[in-house]
């Protein structure tokens, strides 16, 4: 996983938390962000915050292995609305999914009152999601082609 790119992105307050809990809806459109508590302790890339919202909005529901292509199109088409995706932005989204997918897992493990079962569940599962990522590059290298 080759972060060099990231490393060279400039650091700006992100949300880190954009979940479908933190979204108003109006007329199947969202409208509205909320729950900006954190956000003076948070700085990072802007790109960071899309791959948060990947994580927490995008993921195939059924299998927690992939994440659902039409979820994924609608977050990139929205985030490219406001700021183009450079194709060096689209190779490095895979490997920040990687680092969503272990601070998530992290956050689970430690912080939560579920059974060891549920935590080797919740591991696995990310371990799939960043494996399909990793493997799925070329898919957003295309949805960032397609904007450009």
């Amino acid at each position: 996983m080759d972060l060099s790119y990231y490393e060279t992105l400039k650091s700006y307050p992100v949300h880190f938390d954009i979940a479908a809990d933190n979204l108003l809806w109006r007329n199947g459109r969202i409208y509205a962000l909320i729950d900006f508590a954190n956000i003076a302790n948070y700085r990072d890339a802007l790109l960071m915050d899309l791959a948060w919202a990947i994580h927490f909005c995008a993921v195939n529901k059924k299998t927690r292995a992939s994440y659902n292509k039409i979820l994924l199109k609608a977050l990139i088409d929205g985030y490219t609305d406001k700021r183009s995706l450079s194709k060096e932005d689209a190779q490095a989204l895979p490997s920040l999914l990687a680092i969503t997918n272990a601070s998530d897992t992290e956050f689970f493990y430690n912080s939560s009152r579920k059974t060891p079962d549920q935590k080797e569940l919740k591991i696995k599962s990310q371990i799939k999601l960043t494996k399909w990522a990793l493997r799925n590059k070329g898919y957003f290298l295309k949805m960032s082609l397609s904007h450009g």
